[in-house]
């Protein structure tokens, strides 16, 4: 009931503030999509419809940038009936315009991918880099993965229980704990990422061009420098020069012979050497 929940958010909104006045409000998570229930641009409209001053005490919108469900299409899909995370920020941006709502920044309060039908734990822990890197570089914060540990139901349907960076039982202190590559790659990101800045694309229209699914994302760093680049199909480019150290996606060295580089959706990390 968007307009129920439009009164909601107004009143707790304006408690909270008056409570903690440093405190931070996110506006519910909204799925994007629209499957089984109305989707976050219908949603977010009827809210606006109901009230236009819904957002006037809110700090972020939150949302919840998920492929249809379950979760198997790569973040920077756009289409199939799928959208891209640059895609949605930009939906729910321009909702949020014709309302009239100044430019709000932009939370995911949950993503994630489960280990199910096509998406192995390979292709999860991919899936979850690009994700974080895309949102990054959008602005997103903060960027929440769904889960940390699978649950008993894993391997059942529906997956809500195949999310995790850990496998079940690993939150069970009687048990080992036992990671998948997800939880390395939200390790090495949370390394790389630390301090990191957003700088811009590279201007070379053969390493980054998102039409044609390809990527090259530069972000600061006290260090120096750091540029990623990952694209749907895999593709070779020629890096004369390139000085930096290159890591995969879960920050293991990697070797290019001389300086023609395989790039595609496991993304490849060009850091500032020491890091």
């Amino acid at each position: 009931d968007a307009s129920a929940y439009a009164a909601l958010l107004t009143s707790a909104a304006s408690a909270i503030h008056a409570a903690c006045a440093d405190c931070e409000v996110i506006s519910g998570g909204l799925f994007f999509h629209e499957q089984l229930i109305n989707g976050a641009i219908e949603f977010t409209h009827d809210m606006l419809e109901a009230d236009r001053g819904v957002f006037d005490d809110v700090d972020a919108f939150g949302f919840h940038p998920y492929p249809s469900y379950p979760p198997a299409a790569p973040p920077a899909l756009a289409r199939d009936g799928q959208r891209s995370i640059g895609a949605m920020v930009a939906d729910l941006r321009a909702v949020l315009a014709l309302h009239g709502v100044p430019e709000l920044p932009m939370a995911a309060t949950e993503l994630g991918w489960p280990v199910y039908s096509s998406v192995d734990e390979e292709e999860q822990a991919r899936f979850l880099s690009r994700a974080m890197i895309l949102g990054g570089a959008l602005g997103v914060d903060p960027l929440c993965w769904f889960n940390v540990t699978d649950g008993r139901d894993h391997g059942t349907f529906p997956p809500e229980d195949d999310f995790g960076l850990y496998r079940y039982p690993s939150e069970d202190p009687a048990s080992p704990i036992d990671p998948k590559p997800a939880r390395d790659a939200m390790r090495w990101l949370s390394r790389i990422g630390q301090g990191a800045v957003f700088s811009g694309v590279a201007a070379d229209p053969v390493l980054h061009a998102p039409a044609e699914g390809r990527f090259a994302l530069d972000f600061e760093r006290p260090e120096g420098r750091w540029r990623v680049l990952f694209a749907l199909a895999s593709y070779q480019a020629e890096l004369p020069g390139e000085v930096r150290e290159a890591r995969d996606h879960l920050g293991r060295p990697v070797v290019a012979a001389g300086s023609t580089w395989t790039v595609g959706p496991s993304p490849l990390f060009f850091v500032p050497p020491g890091i």
